[in-house]
């Protein structure tokens, strides 16, 4: 044994320890194997909130510390792969073995109670120290544990024979265990003056250590603390003034030991004649570690002070510096150096060990790295076998890549960018930056120096990864934008931006933002690249925004935003028409948003159109980039949630807050060890990513829209700053056994984790708050006015739907074969299943049985349809619904089946009308409503006496429909009125809204309603019925060159449609309107049919006939040549907010025209007859005028208002609707004909609210697609 000490002298004299202290000491540290404790509270304490929205994971890219690894190989008999090796590392309080074949990660143990300060492999077992506690695992579990009795923290050991020897953090002590059993065998304390710190075991010597003090000083001592021998420093160094010792190393020389020191210089010593064997130096820094290979090949590193031989082949000796340098000597030569290996490691080296058998080389450093270095010749350089590496500088930047959530970008300040698989460790990578190694070797200067400077921002797009480039990303100090390739592992070809030219000066390289004289000098400080991946956007201090090709690398387009203003942020939406606040294409500013502190960064979410600004004054500020307003403000201290609602953000009080963004309600907030530096979340949402300022990992966590809110009950209730819990970093083991036990109980059992993690004294002590949460599973009933669905999966109403084809599809393709027979003589039972008649004698039956026959029929009652006649009359059919929520879809399509009786239809169509008074499970009823009228729906027409149920279910069933369409508009008009602008407008977006109704109400409860079929005897192109009150009932159809007028006849039990006009246009019908003057027959003798009708042509015309016009009624064209629109007509509506008759049209040319159709006109077959559209009396020949508004982007529709014609609702192709006021409060002279300037209001988007609501994505789809929408004006309201 080889004790280490700090002092120049030594005590020979050691306690020794009797029988009954050992005894007495034995007792007290022994503990038996246990599991992973778990933290619990006291029954007094307050139980603390637990995190409900996230959970830790695990931990990515951390591969070793400083700590030095351990490794053992293995040979097989008839392997001629050569040995087995498994490196063993450590990760703080975790270790992980590693498969030294491929570099692959076999396991990683559960966290220690504290840091790990030493590991070592003893044939099955792992050893490590943690704290005061030295642990023992098999195949990554704790077995057991010995305490130091001391009570001090263990800094090192060594295993040797059945002991276990380890040191005291402090120096002056040394315990001695049984490794097998954990019996305390000793303990050795140092006298004043010396201070252990590394141990070391000579080959064939029993239970001796000689120890060596760090001013060079040594001893001999047994294991029985009795001094055998000191060294003195002057025989160990030839420093005059000493050097602590850094490093030692058994040698394949018995006696001799290979010793390192801080100054550098390396010694072989015999320790039996005690006189130095062979000295090399290695100048700039100290001995870290030592490796001996076979024919006394010699190795140290920088980082932990370890000498190891090289074993077989050149007796050579190799040497490394805490600089990360190797050196390679020839021991033949007396010590000649042969090579040396310049920045084998980034910072320290931990350790090094050579493979036995094998030219091959492990090595550790502080770095994070595992290398192996093959020695194909003495007299070449080692090259680099293989590695495993991550960051060694905390990553300040992460980034989630691609769509699927398994790959991180990550950059450090190491200056590295890096690719992190989530799923495989192995699959990690960092982009190469070119052949650095090449340029560093000719240039005689280190790698670090030649790698680009730490980035400052990512940016990606992968819609093309596999054609070019896909990540762009800015350096600090940088003038250029550099491309990466994800694809090919590498640095992109384009360097994009750079100094700018002033005056015919032209500049080339890098530097701060500064001026130059006549050079301007552009520092890049934001990075950007477009969804479809063509496009890269640079941000620099001048106030200017460039636009690249990703794949040329030519400059595009020009953003100026001004001088002095720095771009800190770029975005660009899904369909590259708006890129912060200019157009994309035509480079145009929009529009500028004050903010009331200057904005840091900003996040697009670009599925939603909502932009996070992170300002100087602690406030994330949520925009709308369609209305480019400030909607939220979000005072906490990111990353939007895959689905837009939640933002994440991080602070430098070390907490990650989590905010709803529809409610802009803090939801959930957790401290963590270290300030985070860079959060992301997983496009999936399954993840969130955050980067520590004190780690080199990244560390996931499970997130409660996905695992955690599946099994239990996630509140979503503001958090306040008193309810802020820790929550510590995952490790690279991820969730333990006992957590995931923890989760299968939540999924199995009703009890939530809260009740989990606390004993009975913490549930006597929960409030009510705490113990009245409802479970997501459960379906009570909240309001009686609210309609409850079953929860139950959609799948089953699917199946139960289709179960027909189901089946059908189902059905074998050949038919079933029939079991071979027995022989005759041996008899069978009939039956499904093949079995012989084993019975001796058969029962006979009587004759008088035989001959009776049976009487009438045997009505047999299944025990649905007795379930079913036990409901009360007037009852919600509780149970019964129950028990066919629990049947499966083939059986309930049976019982549905079964029901032959007449008794049986009408017991269930009225329990279906009781469950739908009680507003339950309507989605249920609706599926067995159609099944049961698919299977009976012939039964159900012959038979008078189930008339009365079908009438009562088709009324409930009518009731219970309008209730849940009345349910649904009432929240989109909520959510309509939270997404307001301010102004008191609102408006809905729905399918049932009154402009989409073809006709009027009908009579209240009608018995039936047929089927009423209209041949227009052409294409129909357009239908619109009259919603004014005097002109209810008249209904227009248009086609291809006629328009028809008919009116409904609502005295009439059924449905009956007469013609009472029709109109010849001569072009295909796009659009109609009805003027607010049409009068129903119904309503008057003197009726009025008026509307008009916007044609293919071009054109718009108005239609009209009276009693007094000719048959073929009047119609006047306008809207045609150059003063009406340059495209498409999309659609017309009439206002009458003036004096006189106005029309307003929209169309693909971005405008939207206001028509004054305030004239009279004659017609040419009556002189006499005329229609007036006003009061105002002009002349015939004048054309209409039009007042145009321009839109920036192509109008589909427009609405006037019932109650206030002036304001109209318009709608564009992008989905977002505005109100116009082209009337205005008040005219300008300077207008002619007395127009006023419009006022237009841009709402927020409302198809963004149909996506909340239904599901459907509409995002990225084509405008000439299938998908649809529409808005309309609140109807019977005369509020806006």
């Amino acid at each position: 044994m080889i004790l280490k000490f700090s002092t120049a002298t030594c005590t020979c004299g050691f306690p020794v320890l009797n029988q009954s202290t050992m005894a007495a000491a034995t007792e007290a540290v022994i503990e038996p194997p246990r599991k992973k404790s778990r933290k619990t509270q006291k029954n007094n304490a307050t139980p603390v909130r637990r995190p409900t929205l996230f959970a830790p994971f695990r931990a990515l890219g951390i591969i070793t510390n400083h700590v030095p690894f351990a490794m053992q190989a293995r040979s097989y008999k008839g392997d001629s792969e050569g040995p087995k090796l498994v490196i063993l590392t450590c990760l703080g309080k975790a270790w992980a073995l590693w498969e030294g074949g491929r570099m692959g990660l076999i396991l990683v143990s559960p966290d220690a109670p504290s840091n790990i300060t030493a590991v070592a492999l003893d044939e099955n077992f792992v050893w490590a120290l943690a704290g005061t506690y030295a642990i023992k695992y098999t195949r990554g579990k704790e077995i057991g544990r010995a305490t130091n009795p001391l009570g001090t923290t263990l800094s090192s050991m060594l295993l040797f024979g059945s002991h276990l020897l380890c040191l005291s953090s402090d120096g002056a002590h040394a315990i001695v265990w049984d490794k097998n059993t954990f019996e305390l065998q000793g303990k050795l304390s140092f006298t004043n003056g010396f201070t252990a710190a590394h141990m070391l075991h000579p080959a064939t010597y029993l239970n001796k250590s000689p120890s060596f003090q760090l001013a060079d000083t040594s001893y001999h001592a047994e294991i029985n603390s009795t001094c055998l021998h000191t060294f003195l420093a002057t025989s160990l160094s030839t420093m005059t003034n000493g050097s602590p010792i850094t490093a030692l190393c058994q040698s394949p020389a018995v006696d001799v030991i290979g010793i390192g020191f801080a100054s550098g210089e390396c010694v072989l010593y015999d320790i039996r004649s005690d006189e130095k064997v062979m000295r090399v130096f290695m100048e700039g820094a100290s001995v870290r570690a030592i490796a001996f290979r076979t024919g006394l090949f010699l190795i140290m590193s920088t980082a932990r002070d370890i000498l190891t031989f090289h074993t077989d082949g050149h007796p050579t000796l190799a040497t490394a510096s805490a600089t990360g340098h190797i050196a390679i000597w020839d021991l033949n030569a007396q010590g000649r150096l042969m090579q040396i290996v310049k920045g084998a490691h980034n910072s320290s080296i931990s350790a090094v060990q050579w493979i036995p058998g094998q030219p091959v080389m492990v090595t550790s450093g502080d770095d994070n790295s595992l290398k192996q270095w093959l020695f194909e010749s003495p007299d070449e350089p080692p090259r680099l076998l293989k590695y495993r590496a991550g960051h060694h500088a905390p990553p300040h930047l992460i980034r989630y890549y691609g769509e699927d959530g398994k790959q991180i970008l990550t950059a450090s300040r190491d200056r590295s960018l890096r690719y992190t698989s989530v799923v495989r460790d192995s699959r990690s990578f960092e982009l190469s930056q070119g052949s650095l190694e090449q340029k560093a070797t000719s240039l005689a200067i280190p790698v670090s120096h030649l790698k680009l400077p730490a980035i400052t921002a990512v940016a990606y797009s992968s819609t093309r990864s596999k054609d070019w480039e896909d990540v762009l990303t800015a350096h600090t100090g940088e003038t250029f934008a550099r491309t990466w390739s994800v694809r090919e592992k590498k640095l992109g070809k384009w360097s994009m931006g750079g100094a700018e030219k002033a005056k015919g000066v032209s500049t080339k390289g890098k530097g701060v933002d500064v001026s130059l004289g006549a050079i301007k000098v552009k520092v890049e400080q934001a990075v950007c690249v477009s969804a479809c991946g063509n496009f890269g956007f640079i941000g620099t201090t001048q106030g200017v925004v460039q636009a690249y090709n990703m794949q040329s690398g030519l400059k595009r387009r020009t953003y100026t935003i001004g001088k002095g203003q720095t771009v800190t942020g770029i975005a660009s939406d899904t369909l590259n028409k708006v890129l912060v606040f200019f157009d994309f294409h035509t480079t145009v500013k929009l529009d500028q948003v004050e903010l009331p502190s200057t904005a840091v960064s900003i996040e697009l979410q670009r599925d939603s159109g909502l932009l996070a600004v992170v300002c100087d004054d602690l406030i994330v500020r949520i925009l709308d980039i369609e209305t480019r307003k400030v909607v939220r403000e979000l005072k906490g201290f990111g990353a939007f949630s895959y689905d837009s609602r939640w933002l994440s953000v991080t602070s430098l009080d070390s907490t990650i807050r989590t905010f709803d963004i529809p409610t802009g309600r803090l939801i959930d907030a957790f401290k963590t060890p270290s300030v985070a530096t860079s959060i992301t979340w997983s496009p999936t949402g399954d993840f969130l990513a955050s980067a520590h300022v004190d780690s080199v990992g990244v560390f996931l966590c499970l997130t409660g829209r996905t695992n955690k809110a599946q099994y239990s009950d996630v509140s979503l209730q503001t958090v306040t700053e008193d309810e802020f819990t820790t929550l510590e970093l995952p490790t690279m083991q991820g969730e333990d056994e006992s957590e995931g036990m923890k989760q299968g109980c939540i999924q199995c059992t009703a009890l939530t984790p809260t009740m989990l993690d606390l004993d009975l004294g913490e549930l006597a002590e929960l409030s009510l708050a705490d113990t009245s949460k409802r479970s997501p599973g459960r379906t009570e009933q909240l309001e009686g006015e609210l309609v409850t669905l079953t929860v139950l999966p959609r799948s089953k109403w699917q199946t139960l739907l289709n179960l027909e084809v189901i089946q059908a599809r189902n059905k074998p393709t050949e038919a079933p074969r029939a079991p071979e027979k027995a022989p005759f003589f041996l008899p069978t039972v009939a039956g499904v299943d093949h079995k012989f008649d084993t019975s001796v004698e058969q029962t006979k039956k009587s004759k008088e049985e035989s001959r009776r026959k049976q009487s009438g029929t045997v009505r047999i009652q299944t025990e649905f349809q007795r379930q079913m006649s036990k409901e009360e009359r007037e009852g919600d059919c509780e149970s019964f619904s129950q028990n066919l929520k629990s049947m499966s879809p083939a059986a309930l399509d049976l019982e549905i089946r079964s029901l032959s009786a007449i008794d049986d239809m009408e017991l269930f169509m009225h329990a279906l009308t009781q469950r739908l008074k009680s507003h339950r499970d309507f989605e249920a009823v609706e599926t067995y409503l159609a099944v049961f009228l698919r299977i009976h729906s012939d039964i159900l027409t012959e038979h008078d006496e189930l008339r009365s149920a079908m009438e009562a279910l088709d009324r409930v069933h009518k009731q219970e429909s309008q209730r849940i369409l009345e349910l649904v508009d009432a929240g989109l008009g909520t959510l309509g009125f939270i997404r307001e602008t301010g102004r008191g407008l609102y408006f809905t977006t729905t399918g049932t809204s009154t402009a989409c109704n073809m006709f009027a109400s009908p009579p209240q409860d009608p018995p039936f309603l047929s089927n009423y079929v209209y041949d227009h005897h052409s294409d129909v192109h357009v239908i619109k019925s009259c919603q004014h009150e005097r002109g209810r009932g008249l209904l227009a159809v248009a086609g291809e060159s006629r328009v028809e007028v008919l009116l409904r006849d609502s005295s009439q039990k059924f449905l009956s449609l007469t013609p009472i006009a029709s109109f010849h246009v001569g072009a295909t019908a796009i659009a109609l309107d009805w003027s607010p003057e049409a009068v129903s027959p119904t309503s008057s003798d003197n009726w009025n049919i008026e509307l008009g009708v916007a044609c293919a042509d071009g054109n718009m015309r108005i239609l009209r006939k009276t009693p007094q016009s000719p048959p073929t009624g009047e119609i006047r064209v306008f809207g045609g040549g150059t003063t009406g629109h340059s495209a498409r007509i999309s659609s017309l509506a009439f206002s009458s907010a003036r004096e006189g008759m106005h029309v307003a049209s929209v169309g693909e040319d971005c405008n939207l025209l206001i028509w004054n159709l305030s004239k009279r006109i004659k017609t040419e077959e009556e002189s006499d007859s005329s229609m007036d559209l006003g009061d105002n009396k002009q002349d015939v020949d004048q054309a209409p005028s039009a007042y145009p508004i321009a839109f920036s982007h192509p109008l589909q529709d427009v609405i006037a208002h019932d109650a206030n014609a002036r304001v109209l609702l318009v709608a564009d192709s992008r989905g977002t609707v505005s109100l116009v006021d082209w009337a205005g409060a008040e005219a300008d002279e300077d207008i002619p004909d007395g127009w006023s300037r419009q006022r237009v209001v841009e709402l927020m988007d409302p198809r963004r609210v149909a996506e909340g609501i239904t599901g459907v994505r509409t995002s990225g789809v084509p405008m000439n697609s299938s998908l649809g929408g529409g808005a309309d004006w609140k109807p019977d309201d005369p509020n806006m």
